[in-house]
Order: structure tokens, then C-alpha cells, then sequence
């Protein structure tokens, strides 16, 4: 019975809590606001909105371009009903909780924080254009979800009113479906990916070898074409692969072991649930040993009963950048309460290894011909280097430090981002990795009266448009001759008081019809004034600053101190230097006259570099990748001598001495 309740609650209990069935967690709406939902940089991407009455309204800012994978609240789709249970709890304050019972009023729900990127998102909806398709960005070595993007679409604002009719739509033309995770095409020449890695297993790659005529026909079974009937002669494998060739993996389709073949697809997840907590569908294979030799042939190149939806695609693909493992794919990264307190916290999670890190590298040598040399040609000369079926490698320097034989180390991994580590025998002495608590905002605004604070008055009246995020907007107040008081307002009204002008809103003399019109002109100029004053202002600091630091820089002291720092600085730059150095790297710039310029200069200074050092020319591409790697050693008691000695020098202190009391008149 213990076991059958862990089970329950590790495996069954999240799904029957976001069940749209649930009427538990629905009857939740009477006492809790729906949370919010934001994207990874915190813009709303979902959020209730209640008028005077108290009627509640979702509001979705960004309109179309998030339709699907935020989903909608009233029907329980997208990360609306896989954080419905969230949204819909209140983990805040307890006696912020009693307090709210007590009263009656609503306690406002967790927010849900995804992983999404608005700038991604609104890059792929406009690249979509009017077409029919998906567009899905993910993060390969952690599964974190960074774009996604299906049309047709709908405005979710508009669902409390054209839902019904949205229903009706045919299934090729339905707005509802997101097509990223429901909708089921056959791979194409994507899953050659899948047919070249069971031949790499079962086969020596290296020896392959196929002569195409331009299609490709087995007894007993179907012919083949390649695009076009284009004839591609004798390929290797990656040759066959770069050049999509159907001749050639049709007919490997054909000596592959079918069970072994089965069992590789259902390690890569066909036919079964995907771990993806919004709707989805199951990608199918149906090839076994019953299966005839046509089917054998259209499966190995994507065609045939196989049915893949985009994101198993991109799982796959994934997979192979990140040395052949399957991440867990998720859309939110942590739920907060309305006080921004994490209570839950995604990690990401291997999923399964579907490939050894040598299997995925030549996979990916494979694909990387697929751009040099095959169908992907067109993103050869692109200002990025691009690998395979749209895939792309990173650039990684790791440094290591050891003294006193390995006693204190210190490693250095860019990008990891910037991850610096030391360590003393098994004791962390630093860690720039490890979060460093926020710190809190003291700044209060005190409010009289009736009066709300610029963040609650931003809650209630501030319209959260696509067009808004990111944008600081004036708050309307009740009063239309109101007004925000800024550092501009307030220097104004001195002003004004000194030189007699009258305020903006004073009665006008008589005859004269007072109006909102001679406000907003008055303001207007004012305005005007104020930025042409602290733009002439500003000038002149920057001009004191120059003569400052000019003076400061043909000072005797100032000199002398450079000379000294650069004088110690060398020593220490004697004991940093590599005792070995080795780089083989592919350079081109895109232009075969410069990159020949830059090729004769290597070759005349070749001799001073050494042997370690060989670089090889690229004259029809602009490219810059290789191997680089540096060993040496450095004399840690001689660098601490000249830096203490630069340290403790009199005019280092004396200069900064002076620059700040300058700096200290500047801010008076």
C-alpha cells in the first residue's frame, strides 16, 4: 500500500492535478486570482485583469504571437493548463492568507516564469509569415524551450467570443492546433539522421561505398529518384548524407537489421510519450519484420507510415549536439509567489542517451557537410558556423591552474558563463558559479490619503500591449489635469517660482477661456527647456572631465607612475609566458585577395611563431576555427613581489587620492 501511494504521488498525481476534469482545483478560482505567466526576462505574457465590479478578464499582451504555447486559461491548453494547478495556489505569506479568508477578498496566485525568449519568438512568428508550419528553438544541452511558434493562429483575447467558431475550422486549417507538438508529418530527409546512425552501428562507415545513377530500384521492391533524378556518382557516406542522396539510403533502408533498426527508434522515443507537459502527439514507426521491401526503403528516407512531430524532431537533433544525450524539454523554469519567493524550481534532466559521444561527433561531421558541401550550401558563407539539419558548435576555452604540486587549483571555463573555481585539497575557497543572494530594494515611496504607490498604480492602469512591454508609460489618474511628478516637473516648479511664471492650471485672466490646451503647451515647452539645459550641462561635465584627466595625465607624478607600472607589469608578463603554444586553425575572411594579404603576412613571420603555430587558408569562405592550446608556468612569489611593490607605490595612492575628491566635487 506504501508503495502503490509513492508511486501515485511521483507519477500520477501532477497529471490528475492539472486534469481540466479537476473541478477541485477549478473551484480555486473563487478564492484566488489566476497567477500571472511571464516570459524569461519577466514581460507578461498572461495575466487577470478585474474591473470595479470585480469581474475578471485574461489578458494576453502579446496577443497571436504566444497563442499556443501559453495557451488559454478557458480551455485548459498550452502552459495555461500545465501550470493550471499553480496559477490557481497561493504559497505566499500565511498571515497574508488568514487575512484575505478573513475578509473575503482574493488572494492573488503563483506566477509561473517560462523559459521563453520574446525576442526569439516574435524573430520566428515574423519568419513564418502567412505560411502554414512550426518553428520550435531549444536549449540542447539542458531541454529548455526558448522559442515556440505554430500558424495559423489565433488572438486568445478574442476566444470569449470566436472559440465556437474556431472549433468548427477543417483540420488543415485549424488555428488550434499547435503544430509544434501535435502536429504528426513524415520526417523527410531528416531522419536519414536516424538510418545513418543503425548503419554506423551495424556497418564500418568508413568503407561505404554507392554509386548513384539518380534513383535507385531493388527487386521486389520500388524505384527510388533522388530530387530531380539528379545523378550524384560514386559517395561515401558523408558524401551520400551531405548530398541527401534517396538512391543511397533508400537502398541502406534495405540492409539494415529490422529489429535493431525498431529498437534504436524506440530508444529515440517512437511510439511513445514524450515527457512534455503540454499537449502533444506520439510520433509512430512502424517497420518490423513483416515489413515489405518498399517500406523498408520510403522508411530509411523519411517517407512511408513514419510520423514525426517537430519537437521529437528536434529532440533527436538535440541530441546528437549535445554528445548524444536527450534532454527533458520544459517550458517553465521556476514558480514564484506574488512576492517573488521560488517555491518550485525546474532542473533540467537527462532523458536518455540515445548515442555515444563518438557516435554523435561523426553524426555531426556529417551534417556539418550537409552546409559545406551539400544541400545546405546556402548557409556556407553565413557570419555563423552552422553544422548538419540545423545545428551549431560553441566556442569553449577551459583553463587550469595547479601550485604547490596541486595543493590549490583553480579552474577557468568560458562559456560556462565565465565560471571561475578555487580550491584548496577538497575545500572550495571561491565559486562564481553559485548565486549570490539579490539584494533588497530599501527605496520606499510614501502615499497620503487616497493616494497608490507607482507600482500598484502600474497594476491597475497600465494596458500591457506587445507594443507597451519593456516601455515606461505615463499613469492616467483620475483627474485629467493630473499629472506624474518627475525631476523635471519639480525643477520646473522652482523655476517658475523664481522667475514669477504662473503655474501650469492657474486661472487665466479675465475674457481669456481657460483650457486643458494651454497646460499641455506650457508643460510641453517647459520640457523642451529642461532637456536643453541638462544637455548643455551634461556637455560641460564632460568637457571639465577631459581637462581634468588631461591635467591629471601630463602630471610628472602621473608619468612616472606609468613608467613603474609598466616596467613591473613586464617582469610579470616574463613569468606568464607559454612554455608551449599550439593552434591549427582554418582562417578565411570572405574576400580571396584579403585572406592572401593575411596569409602572406603569417608566412613572413612564421619563423618567430615556431612550429606549434600552422594556419591554414580559406579563401572562399569567411571562417575562424581550430584547435588552440597553451601549457606554462609562472613564478607565483615573483608576480605577488612586483604587484606589492606597484601596490605600496606613493604616487598610485596619491592618484587615486585625487581622483576622488574630484569625483566627490562632481557629485556636489
Amino acid at each position: 500500500m506504501m508503495g502503490y501511494l509513492v508511486w501515485f504521488n511521483v507519477t500520477e498525481a501532477p497529471d490528475i492535478i492539472n486534469s481540466p476534469y479537476n473541478k477541485r482545483v477549478d473551484n480555486q478560482e473563487t478564492k484566488v486570482v489566476r497567477g500571472d505567466i511571464l516570459a524569461a526576462d519577466g514581460s507578461i505574457l498572461a495575466t487577470t485583469e478585474t474591473d470595479e465590479d470585480g469581474n475578471e478578464t485574461r489578458s494576453y499582451p502579446f496577443g497571436k504571437v504566444f497563442c499556443h504555447v501559453v495557451g488559454l486559461s478557458s480551455a485548459k491548453s498550452g502552459i495555461e493548463g500545465e501550470e493550471n494547478y499553480h496559477l490557481l495556489s497561493e504559497d505566499g505569506n500565511v498571515l497574508k492568507q488568514l487575512a484575505s479568508d478573513a475578509t473575503g477578498q482574493k488572494a492573488m496566485g503563483n506566477t509561473s516564469v517560462t523559459t521563453l525568449d520574446v525576442d526569439l519568438q516574435e524573430a520566428a512568428y515574423k519568419a513564418i509569415g502567412s505560411n502554414k508550419g512550426a518553428v520550435i528553438v531549444m536549449e540542447p544541452s539542458t531541454g529548455k524551450i526558448l522559442a515556440m511558434v505554430s500558424k495559423p493562429d489565433y488572438d486568445p483575447n478574442d476566444a470569449s467570443t470566436d472559440y465556437s467558431e474556431w472549433l468548427t475550422y477543417d483540420s488543415s486549417d485549424s488555428v488550434l492546433l499547435n503544430r509544434a507538438t501535435q502536429g504528426l508529418y513524415p520526417p523527410g530527409s531528416t531522419f536519414k539522421i536516424i538510418t545513418a546512425l543503425e548503419y554506423i552501428r551495424e556497418y564500418d562507415a568508413d568503407s561505404y561505398s554507392y554509386h548513384c545513377t539518380g534513383s535507385a530500384y531493388i527487386q521486389g521492391g520500388t524505384s527510388i529518384p533522388c530530387f530531380d533524378n539528379k545523378a550524384h556518382g560514386t559517395e561515401d557516406l558523408e558524401t551520400a548524407f551531405a548530398n541527401s542522396c534517396n538512391s543511397a539510403f533508400s537502398t541502406i533502408g534495405t540492409q539494415l537489421n529490422r529489429s535493431a533498426f525498431k529498437n534504436l527508434c524506440s530508444t529515440l522515443m517512437f511510439n511513445s510519450n514524450l515527457p512534455i507537459g503540454i499537449e502533444y502527439n506520439s510520433s509512430s514507426f512502424t517497420l518490423d519484420d513483416s515489413s515489405g521491401i518498399s517500406e523498408a526503403q520510403e522508411t530509411a528516407i523519411g517517407q512511408g507510415k513514419t510520423m514525426m512531430t517537430p519537437i521529437h524532431n528536434l529532440m533527436i537533433t538535440a541530441a546528437i549536439a549535445n554528445d548524444g544525450v536527450m534532454m527533458t524539454p520544459y517550458l517553465v523554469d521556476h514558480v514564484q509567489t506574488a512576492d517573488k519567493i521560488i517555491v518550485e524550481q525546474t532542473t533540467p534532466t537527462a532523458l536518455a542517451t540515445v548515442a555515444t559521444a563518438d557516435e554523435a561527433e561523426q553524426l555531426t561531421q556529417y551534417m556539418r557537410a550537409v552546409v559545406t558541401q551539400g544541400t545546405g550550401y546556402a548557409l556556407k558563407n553565413a557570419s555563423y558556423k552552422a553544422a548538419g539539419k540545423r545545428t551549431a558548435e560553441e566556442f569553449w576555452i577551459t583553463a587550469r591552474v595547479k601550485w604547490l604540486f596541486g595543493l590549490l587549483r583553480m579552474n577557468c571555463d568560458y562559456p560556462d558563463p565565465g565560471k571561475i573555481c578555487v580550491k584548496f585539497l577538497f575545500f572550495t575557497l571561491y565559486d562564481s558559479s553559485v548565486e549570490k543572494p539579490e539584494k533588497t530594494d530599501r527605496t520606499s515611496t510614501e502615499t497620503t490619503g487616497n493616494e497608490k504607490t507607482p507600482a500598484s498604480a502600474e497594476q491597475t492602469t497600465e494596458e500591457h500591449t506587445p507594443e507597451s512591454v519593456g516601455t515606461p508609460k505615463l499613469i492616467e489618474a483620475e483627474d485629467p489635469t493630473a499629472f506624474s511628478a518627475t525631476a523635471a516637473d519639480v525643477e520646473s516648479a522652482a523655476e517658475r517660482e523664481d522667475s514669477g511664471i504662473p503655474e501650469p492650471g492657474t486661472p487665466e485672466p479675465a475674457g481669456e477661456a481657460p483650457g486643458k490646451t494651454t497646460d499641455r503647451l506650457y508643460g510641453f515647452f517647459t520640457r523642451i527647456r529642461y532637456t536643453v539645459r541638462k544637455i548643455c550641462d551634461k556637455i560641460k561635465n564632460i568637457l571639465e572631465n577631459i581637462a581634468f584627466y588631461k591635467n591629471l595625465w601630463n602630471d610628472p607624478d602621473t608619468q612616472g607612475l606609468l613608467k613603474h607600472a609598466g616596467k613591473r607589469f613586464g617582469h610579470i608578463w616574463k613569468r606568464l609566458r607559454p612554455r608551449k603554444l599550439t593552434v591549427n586553425a582554418t582562417v578565411g575572411t570572405g574576400s580571396p585577395d584579403t585572406t592572401g594579404y593575411l596569409y602572406g603576412i603569417y608566412g613572413m613571420v612564421l619563423p618567430k611563431l615556431g612550429k606549434g603555430i600552422c594556419i591554414t587558408p580559406d579563401f572562399e569562405q569567411a571562417i575562424l576555427e581550430g584547435d588552440f592550446k597553451a601549457s606554462g608556468h609562472f613564478t607565483a612569489a615573483c608576480v605577488l613581489f612586483h604587484s606589492v611593490r606597484l601596490l605600496l607605490d606613493r604616487r598610485l595612492r596619491e592618484l587615486l587620492h585625487k581622483i576622488r575628491q574630484y569625483q566627490k566635487t562632481q557629485k556636489k
